[in-house]
């Protein structure tokens, strides 16, 4: 078996072997400077997130749209065979109405829907709600949680989307009316890159 020493600046010697097997196997070395790990499996590669201070934001529609621009989060995969796991935290109040509310991660670089799943005529999305408890003003902290294969090295930006099943008004981030009795919560939307 053919080895090579390296020997270290004061003191020590590191071996790397080759296994006494027919064949030609490469290992490549990154061309910057840090540390090789190799087997990286299950170990978070990096993580980004965004906690925008957006405010009270009211939406009213009824197909999938960006609920607020302020939580686009972009990314790019420092390796084409991890995952990607998104996690989206905020305060939600859904206008005590009985129309349900659903909410979903969009891939705003592609316009595409992310790991979203399907049974039946259901709508797939990554989270849903209904609130009709006493007034305008009830609240419940929302978070939902996706994964999705990063496929490749390439930039990307997601955010959220979400609807109701009818137009009355849904609250984002802070109650509708503006007292001292009510909270404002920013909200956060994480990006956590785990190596496959």
């Amino acid at each position: 078996m053919a080895s090579l020493k390296l020997t270290g600046d004061t003191s020590g010697v590191i071996t790397i072997s080759a296994p006494a097997v027919a064949g030609t196997n490469t290992l490549t070395l990154p061309s910057e400077t840090g540390t090789v790990a190799l087997d990286t499996t299950g170990s978070i590669l990096q993580m980004v997130m965004v906690t925008p201070d957006p405010g009270l934001v009211t939406t009213t529609n009824t197909t999938f749209a960006e609920t607020t621009s302020t939580l686009r989060l972009a990314i790019t995969p420092k390796s084409a065979s991890s995952t990607l796991v998104l996690t989206m935290s905020f305060m939600f109040g859904g206008g005590n109405s009985s129309q349900l509310s659903q909410f979903k991660f969009y891939d705003y670089t592609n316009s595409a829907d992310v790991n979203l799943g399907t049974a039946g005529s259901r709508t797939g999305c990554h989270g849903s709600a209904r609130q009709v408890d006493t007034d305008d003003n009830d609240t419940d902290s929302i978070q939902f949680t996706t994964t999705v294969a990063s496929g490749s090295t390439a930039a990307r930006t997601y955010t959220m989307h979400n609807r109701k099943e009818g137009s009355d008004a849904a609250y984002f981030f802070a109650n509708s009316s503006d007292t001292s009795a009510l909270g404002y919560a920013k909200p956060t939307f994480t990006i956590m890159e785990v190596a496959g």
